[in-house]
């Protein structure tokens, strides 16, 4: 995501092995001029840096480069030369040995599967936003020399959803405020700093232990069957950074192909949300759908990937890749593969709360641990079911 800090891992993978960095990105190389400027410049840096090695050549904002897959119109060909340069630069036709070259994305659904391959940009390195430890370790390295003997666990609690650039911006502000009053930074000055988080009534905290506890128990019924195992479901009294008031973690298990019956107890797990609201409130609200990683976006996603691209549905007919954006753009212009989906989603939907309805003693348990602890694992919901 924005903000996690991918620039500065290329920085501090170059300290950590003691070899210099050499950073670029498509747009400086544009703004060398025309076509052949910019073939030039690109050609240029991995020059330098073959000079320097051992050195990193970190390439900054990947994604620039597009995908051939998906050219069209007037600026096709000059963007397939592009890419076909940079594919020539990666494969080191003259050499590169001793150049790691290290790209940087936030969408790396866009970027062209001939630079990912393995023996190009082959290694993947996933950087999420930062967990309880990491803000916690941010926020000292930030702080550097101040407010050494404070407890930053509650801040960093505070700043759940945040990213390492929203973590400094708030140590950033901590010093300007301190700096404007002529005085020592103070702990007070950090949480003047911290980003407005707005407090969950009641009744809507309930809702949301309401909608974890829902994909908790579904997902640990279903964590065989789905191919994925559950780590933890946790609710937050004040809404986070990311509008969220809850996440249920779930963690693949590797080295497992899914078929047909995976992909619905996937799909099952994520309404498992709102199913649970209707099956204890007699209706969900609207925190399972309305962004891009929500509940209702992800089934959805699963659901049309399963019917034109993986041949799991109805057919075996290949229509799309499964990116995410060719699959939501199919289903946008195909009113059947519409109606198929929604069926899907419909029949998983119901299967979540006839789950639910089985356990719902263990399911009122989970509400209640919720309420009490704001956070479950899977031994906790293990250790409720047994006692039932």
């Amino acid at each position: 995501p924005t903000g996690t800090g991918k620039t500065t891992f290329a920085q501090a993978l170059a300290r950590t092995c003691r070899v210099p960095i050499h950073i670029h990105s498509l747009a400086r190389w544009q703004a060398a001029g025309y076509l052949n400027d910019l073939l030039k410049a690109m050609r240029r840096a991995f020059r330098d840096a073959i000079l320097d090695a051992p050195s990193i050549l970190f390439v900054d904002e990947i994604d620039a480069f597009g995908d051939r897959e998906t050219l069209e119109g007037r600026n096709e060909q000059y963007t397939r030369e592009v890419i076909n340069a940079f594919l020539e630069c990666l494969d080191g036709v003259d050499g590169r040995e001793g150049v790691v070259v290290v790209g940087a994305t936030n969408l790396p659904e866009k970027i062209d599967k001939a630079i990912v391959r393995p023996g190009r940009l082959g290694k993947h390195v996933k950087i999420p936003l930062p967990d309880l430890e990491a803000r916690i370790g941010i926020l000292r390295h930030h702080l550097r020399d101040d407010c050494v003997s404070a407890d930053l666990a509650d801040i960093a609690s505070r700043l759940e959803g945040a990213s390492g650039a929203v973590i400094e911006q708030v140590v950033r502000d901590a010093r300007r405020k301190a700096r404007s009053r002529r005085r020592p930074m103070a702990f007070a000055d950090l949480l003047h700093g911290l980003p407005v988080r707005i407090v969950q009534t009641a009744e809507a905290f309930h809702e949301a232990c309401i909608h974890e506890a829902g994909h908790a128990m579904v997902g640990y019924l279903l964590a065989e069957l789905s191919g994925s195992l559950l780590v933890e479901s946790h609710v937050c009294r004040e809404v986070g950074l990311d509008g969220s008031g809850g996440r249920t973690v779930m963690k693949q298990i590797p080295g497992r192909n899914l078929g047909r019956e995976a992909y619905l107890a996937q799909i099952t797990i994520l309404l498992a949300g709102l199913a649970a609201e209707e099956f204890v409130l007699g209706h969900y609200a609207d925190g399972g759908g309305g962004s891009e990683d929500s509940d209702l976006q992800q089934a959805t996603l699963v659901a049309a990937t399963m019917e034109i691209s993986l041949g799991l549905g109805e057919s075996l007919v290949y229509l799309s890749s499964r990116r995410p954006n060719d699959v939501m753009a199919r289903l946008r212009n195909d009113s059947l593969l519409n109606q198929i989906v929604a069926k899907t989603l419909n029949e998983c939907f119901e299967r979540a709360k006839n789950i639910l309805a089985k356990h719902t003693a263990g399911l009122g348990e989970i509400i209640r641990l919720l309420s009490e602890r704001q956070k479950i694992s899977k031994a906790d919901i293990e250790t409720q079911l047994r006692s039932i």
